[in-house]
């Protein structure tokens, strides 16, 4: 079910600009409202507490205001105790499908563990914050709801992988997954690229030809961004409609792209997510050596009731390459223009919306490198830091001719092992340049 309309608005009179008493306040009536929705609308539930997470993240996590973060996170620390305390808020998550109540309590431990280990960078911080206190009060609730945490709560891997938060049901009932612990298993490698075509038509068949054939042939799967329109000489296999993790849907077309002959036959996959704009969608490209599983759409944002356009979603797809039991999630992301301002809020949508190991590919349109006289605004924009792997490109990729900046490069999460950084390859016809890894994935 889509996000709850009381929430949504709830949620928009939370702002930057409030003094602390009256953010508290919309804190705890907004929070409220969304354990009432457990007794009274369940299945909205879980969509409306994602969107609670999403705008807290969008609208109070900046890439240097620790001490604003540390203050958030107090505020939420001091609300959840007295919350996960109460008779009423505990029956709320009885009342509901486990799985559901679950969902919802995840999603407010993922917000309450980033606001944590960010504000634990302020001067402050660690005098304020315990890095504990986000799993210490998940612990309080479900304990009270359902008995010993243990039976509910799963823990893997170190301390440092705790924003890898999960629902997973392993036969005996739904659990909650708390960290990562990396495969034990003999690596297997995937060959991946990230390609902003600049925009394609369907008459522009020549560019996948000339420049994505020969380059697909050596790669399991290239993300693509301003992907236009497929060649025309592809066939088009279904149309799939997608929930992201607010319950709103999206449109992803499959096609099938035969470029070789009776004899030599080549197959190779194209999934496009409709973005509103043509010029500007966002593909994968995928080998036929590739068992892709599942198709996934992370928003960045929810769907507006009026219909106007959000930024860009993020298109992802589960595979399953030979020699691995598990699925892996590769994305392809275009960042907003101008410096990319959203780039570190999704990437945290990824994060806790992704229940797989993850690479996540893209335009990010902001330089992630250390800053220079030349490039003074250039900064590794992880935010908290630690949740993801930033994997630079052996160089700048834009604009392709003399490029100066790198915005295309990728980021994992729980790989086998640190990935080598990307090989800038050759000029094509784009205003960037295509930039291929090498990545080891264990299970």
């Amino acid at each position: 079910m889509p996000v709850n309309f009381r929430i949504r608005g709830g949620a928009g009179l939370l702002l930057r600009s409030l003094g602390d008493t009256e953010f508290n306040a919309e804190l705890e009536r907004l929070f409220r409202e969304l354990f009432h929705l457990l007794t009274t609308a369940p299945a909205d539930a879980p969509h409306s507490a994602a969107y609670v997470s999403y705008h807290i993240s969008s609208e109070f996590m900046r890439s240097s205001n620790w001490s604003e973060q540390a203050d958030a996170a107090q505020g939420l620390t001091a609300l959840l105790q007295r919350l996960y305390n109460e008779p009423g808020i505990i029956a709320g998550l009885q009342a509901a499908r486990r799985e559901q109540s679950l969902a919802v309590l995840l999603r407010v431990y993922n917000i309450h563990h980033a606001l944590i280990m960010s504000g634990l960078r302020s001067d402050h911080g660690p005098q304020r914050l315990d890095p504990s206190d986000a799993l210490r009060l998940l612990r309080i609730a479900v304990t009270a709801a359902w008995g010993p945490w243990r039976a509910s709560i799963e823990l893997r891997g170190s301390i440092t992988r705790y924003h890898r938060a999960r629902l997973h049901d392993p036969g005996t009932g739904v659990q909650a997954i708390i960290g990562w612990q990396r495969g034990r298993n003999p690596p297997v490698q995937l060959r991946a690229a990230t390609f902003n075509m600049q925009g394609t038509s369907a008459t522009q068949t020549d560019k996948f030809r000339a420049h994505l054939l020969h380059r697909i042939r050596q790669h399991h799967v290239i993300a693509l961004q301003e992907a236009g329109a497929p060649p025309i000489s592809a066939r088009h296999e279904a149309q799939l409609s997608v929930s992201d993790q607010f319950g709103g849907a999206h449109e992803v077309n499959r096609w099938r792209w035969e470029v070789g002959t009776s004899g030599r036959p080549e197959n190779y996959m194209l999934y496009y997510l409709e973005v509103g704009r043509q010029r500007v969608r966002v593909a994968m490209m995928v080998n036929s050596d590739v068992s892709v599983t599942g198709v996934t759409v992370i928003a960045d944002g929810a769907q507006s009731p009026s219909g106007l356009l959000s930024p860009r979603p993020v298109l992802g797809l589960r595979i399953r390459l030979p020699g691995m039991r598990t699925d892996m999630t590769v994305y392809s992301f275009h960042a907003i223009s101008g410096g990319g301002p959203n780039s570190p809020r999704v990437l945290r949508e990824v994060v806790w919306h992704t229940d797989t190991p993850f690479i996540l590919l893209g335009d990010f349109n902001r330089d992630p490198r250390e800053p220079t006289p030349e490039h003074p605004e250039s900064r590794n924009w992880i935010a908290p830091q630690g949740i993801a792997e930033l994997v630079l490109a052996q160089g700048p990729t834009h604009p392709s001719n003399r490029p100066v900046s790198m915005l295309n490069y990728s980021l994992t999460s729980d790989l086998a092992q640190v990935p080598e950084p990307g090989q800038v390859l050759d000029l094509m016809d784009s205003d960037h340049r295509m930039v291929s890894f090498n990545f080891m994935l264990s299970d």
